[in-house]
């Protein structure tokens, strides 16, 4: 099975972390396994690299490259034949969702890892993100927590139930 895992950066974090563990162990078992990233050079990429997994860098710009990231995201998707697509965090949820028509019959997972923020620390973008990833989600084929209290607030900031 291919399976594409699309996050922000690989960075050190806890959902970079299961990112990590997840794509070495699926890549371990005989799948191929691939990770996007908006941006480049993590620290965790050495390891996903050591284990034989697959990175492409999406090479984002900044905040506001958006059409030409966008026209990247397309591009790489559009030269693969993933079986799964699983993506992390809000801001690659929202575009695994968008991309979700160039992928056939793969389906799209979002992970979800954060519970109990304080959306007050965060600008206006990053408020407006968290409420669409929550409005897109509905059209995802799948929506994973990694704890109960992640599901909890998952659903009162507008994700689905079930």
């Amino acid at each position: 099975m291919k399976i594409m895992f699309l996050i922000r950066s690989l960075d050190v974090g806890g959902a970079e972390r299961q990112l990590v563990s997840l794509a070495r162990g699926l890549q371990e078992t005989g799948h191929s396994v691939s990770v996007a990233v908006f941006y480049s050079g993590g620290k965790l990429e050495v390891e996903l690299e050591d284990s034989g997994v697959t990175i492409h860098s999406l090479e984002k710009k900044g905040r506001w490259d958006i059409f030409g990231f966008g026209k990247r995201v397309v591009q790489l998707l559009k030269s693969q034949q993933i079986d799964i697509f699983h993506s992390y965090l809000p801001g690659a949820n929202i575009i695994a969702v968008l991309a979700k028509p160039l992928l056939g019959k793969a389906p799209v997972v979002l992970a979800v890892a954060a519970s109990n923020m304080d959306m007050s620390c965060y600008d206006r973008l990053a408020r407006f993100t968290y409420w669409l990833e929550a409005r897109l989600a509905r059209f995802s084929d799948l929506i994973i927590s990694n704890s109960k209290s992640g599901l909890l607030c998952a659903v009162q900031r507008g994700f689905p139930e079930n």
